[in-house]
Parts: structure tokens; C-alpha cells; sequence
């Protein structure tokens, strides 16, 4: 499916009452962008979109994203992750470039992982919010509605599937897997894997995730515990997958579970912040947006300041 329908300006309006979350004790000792809302130039949000072998279903993705959020009436951008793709997703996206300013093209050479995937997204970010969700077409993000609302008083805000639309046996495996998160390192939402998220930038060097692989929801969640941020949930609608296989498969539960344990120990044990500047984007890493009308909104935001 190649991408063909106009994209919109990505208008620059203004989300409500940005900094009305109550203060943490992480925000507080950051001194950073809940400070001075002028300090954040870019979007009011950061859409990421990790995806591998996905051209059948990204563009599709694209545009509902493109339509919705413009509903929500703020201003964002959408930052696909070509995590190795083989399938020509990344050139699906390209061709969007052209049309779409708020829309950023992130490659990775070859498949790092979706925990390396996010990372990627989340540090080319530069919006007020970071939220992500999968590029395979299984949520609506008007939802982000809802956790848009949520986060006005918290500082992460989680989906958490209502009615998740999935074969038995991944229902099944994904119960046991939160209920070991839960035994295993203290997280205490429902759904630790809803692809689904939102939190605020200013805490994004407690939650950039260090893990290359598909712990990095349940790594997050921990550091956010650490941190004393506030979490809260939101039920979310869910899709079934149009195009395309899952990239999570039962071979994966093995591995998956022998990490957890070094993960509980890792994070609870490690330090607390990372600094940023450290895991800068490698040089390997590629980086296209649609710039001429990104910039052209930067150019405002800035004069406005």
C-alpha cells in the first residue's frame, strides 16, 4: 500500500493546562522543561512508530495518526523507526516525507531490537509529550484523548487493552507474563505490554529504555516506579492485525523470561538517570523529515517565544 492521501499541516495548536501535573520528586530535582514551557520549541507531541516489515499496513497507519490527532486539535509529529525492515517500509515512508512536514523517517541499518527501536524514536524527539504505540495498525489513537487527559495530573499514562483482539494462546501468554512482572519487578498496571503510552519529556532520562529487545515496556515501567513518578491507566481500544505477523512469537517467551530476573536486578540496583548525551544517536543511524514545513513551524514557535 503505497501512501497517497494529503497529509494536514500539523497545526500548531496549544494542549491545555501543560503543567498542571502535580510536582514529583523527580521533577522537582530535574529543573527541566516543566519549568519554562517556552524551553520546548517543538510539537506539543511526539508520536513514535517502531516498526519492522511493515509497508503492507504503515501507511495506513499513518494517515489514521495524521486524521486523529489533528481532531485532538495539538500540534505533533510522527516519527517512524525502520528497525532493518527488509520489506521496503522505510521507502514507504520516504515517499510520505514529501507531503507530510511533521512526519520524521529513523533507520537503523539493521534490526537492533524494539527496545533499541524506541530509544532511537525517543531521542529524536522533540515534543512536550513522547508517546508511542506499534505500527501495525491495532490501536486508534483518538485514544490518545483519553491518556491525554490522564497525563494532565500524572506523569506516565498506560493503555490497557478492553477487549484485546488476539488469538487465545497470545491472551493467555501475556496474562502470564504480567502476572511475572507483577512477582518480579513490582509493576502493577494490567496490560505491562500495551503498546500504547504517554509521559512527559522532561522524565525521558529515567525512562529511555537500555534494553535492545521487547523488555523495554516492563524497563520503563520499573524506572517510573523507582523514580516516585505517578502512573496511571486508561482503557483503550484494540484491533485486530490487518496485515502482516506479529514479530512476537511464542519462541520468544524463553528468552524473554530468563531476562526478567538480571532486568529486576539491573534496574533496581543500577543508577537511577542516564545522561542523555551518552546515547546521543549512533552515527549509523539516519535521520529524514519532512523539514520544509517542520522548520517553517519551529521558525514560529520561536518568534512567539
Amino acid at each position: 500500500m503505497q501512501c497517497s492521501r494529503p497529509f494536514s499541516s500539523g497545526r500548531a495548536t496549544r494542549w491545555p493546562n501543560r503543567a498542571a501535573a502535580p510536582a514529583t520528586a523527580a521533577s522537582s530535582a530535574s529543573g527541566g522543561l516543566a519549568d519554562d514551557p517556552q524551553m520546548c520549541l517543538g510539537p506539543e507531541l511526539s508520536v513514535v512508530f517502531p516498526a519492522r516489515d511493515e509497508s503492507a499496513s504503515i501507511c495506513e497507519v499513518l494517515e489514521s495518526a495524521d486524521r486523529a490527532l489533528n481532531e485532538l486539535g495539538t500540534s505533533f509529529e510522527l516519527i517512524v523507526v525502520d528497525d532493518g525492515s527488509r520489506d521496503g517500509t522505510g521507502d514507504e515512508v520516504r515517499r510520505a516525507l514529501v507531503r507530510c512536514g511533521q512526519l520524521k523517517l529513523v533507520r537503523h541499518p539493521q534490526s537492533l531490537g524494539y527496545g533499541a527501536a524506541l530509544r532511537s524514536g525517543f531521542l529524536v524527539a522533540t515534543g512536550w509529550f513522547i508517546a508511542f504505540t506499534d505500527a501495525d495498525g491495532q490501536f486508534d489513537l483518538h485514544d490518545l484523548a483519553k491518556l491525554r487527559a490522564a497525563i494532565k495530573h500524572a506523569d506516565v499514562a498506560c493503555g490497557y487493552r478492553l477487549e484485546r483482539q488476539d488469538a487465545a494462546h497470545r491472551i493467555f501468554f501475556s496474562r502470564c507474563y504480567n502476572t511475572l512482572t507483577r512477582c518480579l519487578l513490582g509493576i502493577s498496571v494490567r496490560d505491562c505490554n500495551c503498546a500504547l503510552k504517554i509521559f512527559r519529556r522532561e522524565h525521558l532520562d529515567l525512562l529511555l529504555p537500555r534494553t535492545k529487545g521487547y523488555l523495554a515496556n516492563a524497563e520503563t515501567l520499573v524506572r517510573a516506579k523507582r523514580a516516585g513518578l505517578r502512573i496511571v491507566e486508561v482503557g483503550v481500544r484494540h484491533f485486530a492485525r490487518k496485515h502482516g505477523e506479529s514479530k512476537v512469537t511464542l519462541l520468544d517467551a524463553p528468552g524473554t523470561l530468563l531476562r526478567l530476573l538480571p532486568l529486576a536486578l539491573q534496574v533496581r540496583n543500577g543508577p537511577l538517570r542516564v545522561e542523555l548525551a551518552a546515547y546521543r544517536p549512533p552515527s549509523y543511524l539516519t535521520v529524514s523529515t519532512g523539514q520544509p514545513a517542520m522548520a517553517e513551524r519551529h521558525d514560529q514557535a520561536r518568534k512567539a517565544a
